[in-house]
């Protein structure tokens, strides 16, 4: 008899108890002998999202003890989504396994974005989780299924986990290993509009960043030069106009903050030519990769919402700011400056002909 395997296929952005629960409740309904749970390392539809080594390390976490749920398949023969060439890879390397999707009703009901949509009903099985109580939906008739309820944890969500986590929370659906791990690596951070009481973390974030990414010999801008330009930048003066520019909502500022501490912070400006401007996006070396700079972009670009056009200015040697600001569709204009210690360009958002 063929040994059959749950997929368990996802984000994770983070792991919670309902995830556990969902493969836990899948094998014992429908027969599985163990359950997979495969990472998406780079969803294309989601920005902002935790990187893929750290979401794989909490699915690693959370799955300890469980002897038959693990992360991953055993050969690493790769994620596989909801397309054709990933499942027959998967398939072949595993002859004698049948797999079974296990997917919520949602996921099925958004079945039309799926890659290679047919092939996959032809000859996928699925196991569809229910809440328990709720009523049965409707689904393609050649979909082969099986359905099966779920009542502990059945609520648990990671937009939820997440909003938890940014208030400074202890979400009740993380696995404490999980929330160990989150607090190390500084994950999830809350971003919200700043106060005047944020005016002191911002100036310390700003003096940090400067002194982190802007030194470069080779371009003869030497550390010293650096310290010298932000001498000023944590004085009770420099301090004084970030309340000012806050409490005045001169400029739009937001931050991050992770156990109440500014880790991070941006900024943005409508001009009364209708042009919105990034004015500033910094973020400390040890959050960099955590998805904060993401969450803090995502807030200054929806507070622009409706301008004719966004700019920012970048230090012409920071290539990952640069890369930054290109994926949310931002383009280099070929303006150039040289006005401070700095030599920096332009970017203009790409939606826009660049002249």
């Amino acid at each position: 008899m063929r040994r059959r395997v749950g997929l368990l296929t996802g984000t994770f952005d983070p792991v919670h108890l309902g995830h556990v629960a969902l493969a836990r409740a899948a094998m014992g309904a429908c027969d599985l002998r163990e359950v997979w749970f495969l990472v998406n390392p780079a969803p294309g539809h989601k920005t902002g999202v935790v990187p893929a080594a750290d979401r794989v390390a909490m699915v690693q976490l959370a799955l300890e003890g469980e002897r038959r749920m693990r992360e991953g398949d055993p050969d690493d023969v790769g994620v596989v989504r909801h397309r054709m060439a990933d499942f027959d890879r998967l398939t072949g390397a595993y002859p004698g396994t049948e797999f079974v999707f296990i997917v919520g009703a949602d996921v099925l009901a958004a079945m039309a974005r799926w890659e290679d949509q047919e092939p996959v009903l032809e000859r996928a099985r699925f196991a569809v989780a229910r809440r328990a109580g709720a009523p049965e939906a409707a689904m393609d008739s050649r979909l082969q299924v099986q359905v099966f309820e779920v009542a502990e944890h059945a609520a648990a969500s990671s937009r939820v986990v997440q909003g938890q986590l940014a208030a400074g929370e202890r979400p009740s659906e993380l696995d404490p290993r999980v929330l160990a791990y989150i607090r190390e690596r500084g994950l999830y951070v809350g971003v919200a509009q700043a106060v005047p009481d944020d005016a002191a973390g911002i100036a310390a974030v700003q003096h940090e960043a400067w002194l982190a990414t802007y030194p470069n010999e080779a371009l003869g801008i030497p550390r010293a030069a650096i310290e010298e330009r932000v001498k000023g930048f944590r004085s009770p003066e420099r301090i004084a106009k970030w309340r000012d520019i806050i409490g005045n909502h001169e400029e739009y500022v937001v931050v991050a903050k992770d156990d109440h501490r500014v880790v991070g912070f941006g900024c943005g400006k409508r001009r009364e030519d209708g042009v919105g401007e990034v004015t500033a996006l910094y973020i400390l070396s040890r959050y960099h990769g955590t998805g904060a700079a993401h969450r803090l972009m995502e807030a200054v670009m929806g507070w622009l919402e409706g301008v004719s056009e966004v700019r920012v200015e970048v230090a012409s040697y920071n290539a990952r700011a640069i890369a930054f600001y290109e994926r949310y569709g931002f383009g280099l204009t070929g303006e150039t400056s040289s006005s401070d210690v700095i030599p920096t360009v332009f970017m203009r958002h790409a939606k826009l002909p660049i002249s």
